[in-house]
Parts: structure tokens; C-alpha cells; sequence
């Protein structure tokens, strides 16, 4: 009789607790049930996933081109300098200079400073015969008071280092400085100074 007394007493509390804690009891138990339900179906799906290991692409940068001297072993007879005027000693007066010209005891070819593709070539009478090369898209190199006899024609595509034509005194704003190269170059059609991009030293 004890004994059924004790059991009832304590289906009683149990009852009494159940009442009082069963809903949160239940509720806690819907929420790990979800959730483990949500954590088995991402990490099935995920072994299902085809993931791309192989590293991205590198873009070129076309503003890190590098260029090479286009006359051998050549030095600077005149600098470049677009806001301070230089004495032209062939017209007798001050005036800027929009490039540099280059000379080379060693040689008289004229060289390409870097890969490109060759969109002009004209004579006028203050430049002389010119190439005009267009690399990357970004920068352009013109070649002034060149031979007539030029090596390459327009639509060419050429290598760095390649020949394009020979030192001449073809420009007859600077006849005076005699056989040489007037070497200017452009990044996004804006004139820059061709001596920050080549390892050479002035005259």
C-alpha cells in the first residue's frame, strides 16, 4: 500500500512538472531537431558541390611594360622637357622638346623599344620619315628623322629589338645635331618622358 502511495505521489510531481516544464521541454527538443536536420542536409549537399581549386588567372598589367633601348649603346644629345624651353640651335630659338634624341657611336639601326604593331609611317619636313608603334593598347613609340628606306611597313607586327629603319638627319628642325633619333612615347595618348622607362644615361 506504501508503495502505491509513493508511486502515485510521484506521478504526481511528474505530471505537476510536466505541466509546468513540457512545453518548454518540447520546444527545446523541435529546435535540435531542426537543427540537426539543417546541419545534415548543408554537409550532404556540400560533398555534392564541384568546387574550382585551380588558383585564379594573374591579369597582365599593360602599365608595367617594360621598354628597351631603341638605338644601341646609345646616349641622350637632347632631353626631353615640355615645360621648360631648350635653345634648337638648328632654327635659333628656345622652345620646348616633346622627346629625346638619342645617338649611338656603335651603331645606326633603330630598334623597336617592345613588341608591338606598327600603325604609321609618314615623311614630313621638321620630322623627317617616322614609325609610329602601338604596344599593349596602352602605350605608343614614335621614331622620328629616320632614313626614307624603312624596314617595316604599316600593320607590321614587331618584335622588341627588331629593326625598324636607320639614324638620319631627316628632321630638319634638328638638322644640326646630325644623324640621330628623335624618339618620343605615349601611355593612353598622353605624352611622357621616354627616359623614365629606359636605362640610359644623358650625354
Amino acid at each position: 500500500m506504501e508503495n502505491n502511495i509513493k508511486f502515485n505521489k510521484r506521478g504526481e510531481k511528474f505530471l505537476s512538472f510536466m505541466k509546468k516544464y513540457g512545453y518548454y521541454i518540447f520546444a527545446g527538443l523541435i529546435i535540435v531537431a531542426i537543427t540537426l536536420t539543417v546541419v545534415l542536409t548543408t554537409t550532404s549537399k556540400g560533398s555534392d558541390l564541384n568546387i574550382d581549386t585551380t588558383p585564379p588567372t594573374e591579369e597582365v598589367d599593360a602599365y608595367a611594360l617594360k621598354f628597351d633601348l631603341p638605338l644601341a649603346d646609345c646616349s641622350i644629345l637632347k632631353v626631353y622637357s615640355s615645360d621648360k624651353l631648350i635653345f634648337n640651335d638648328t632654327l635659333g630659338w628656345f622652345e620646348t622638346h616633346h622627346g629625346l634624341d638619342l645617338v649611338s657611336a656603335k651603331s645606326s639601326d633603330v630598334l623597336a623599344a617592345a613588341e608591338g604593331k606598327v600603325t604609321e609611317i609618314y615623311t614630313s619636313d621638321l620630322e623627317g620619315t617616322v614609325v609610329v608603334i602601338e604596344h599593349n593598347e596602352v602605350y605608343t613609340s614614335k621614331y622620328a628623322s629616320l632614313n626614307s628606306d624603312v624596314a617595316v611597313k604599316v600593320g607590321d607586327t614587331v618584335k622588341r629589338g627588331q629593326k625598324i629603319g636607320t639614324t638620319s638627319a631627316s628632321a630638319k628642325n634638328e638638322v644640326n645635331s646630325g644623324a640621330h633619333l628623335h624618339f618620343e612615347l605615349f601611355m593612353d595618348e598622353n605624352e611622357v618622358n621616354p627616359a623614365d622607362y629606359l636605362n640610359i644615361e644623358e650625354k
